[in-house]
């Protein structure tokens, strides 16, 4: 198993921070990336970190956070899905990861466990 390197991260959307982590191969970059998310109403926790593994291995970046009102990210009303405001979470993520050293700007995707539509 290679070494993943992982740091916290946040990010602001809609003027609610948003918190994750960045996972990154071992090695040098930029590296392609997908930003990741839980499907409507769970934490990053759940199975996320698993995945990201899988894709970190294979060489790709992960950039996995929690929706505002869920987990660590702020926002109120808690634990409210709203599946606009999550495609601008996303939305917000990608433009975040776009300004990171470590990232190839030109290769980023969008991965879920449950279907989430992003116009970006």
């Amino acid at each position: 198993m290679a070494k993943i390197n992982r740091r916290e991260v946040e990010f602001q959307s809609k003027g609610v921070t948003c918190r994750g982590f960045l996972k990154t191969p071992e090695g040098e970059g930029p590296f392609p990336l997908l930003v990741m998310a839980g499907g409507w109403a769970y934490t990053k926790e759940i199975v996320m970190p698993e995945y990201s593994d899988f894709f970190v291995e294979a060489g790709c970046a992960c950039l996995v956070f929690d929706y505002q009102n869920f987990g660590t990210s702020d926002g109120v009303p808690r634990q409210h899905a709203d599946p606009w405001l999550q495609i601008e979470d996303y939305r917000n993520a990608i433009t975040f990861a776009e300004q990171l050293p470590e990232i190839d700007e030109d290769r980023i995707g969008v991965w879920a466990s449950r279907t989430v539509a992003v116009t970006y």
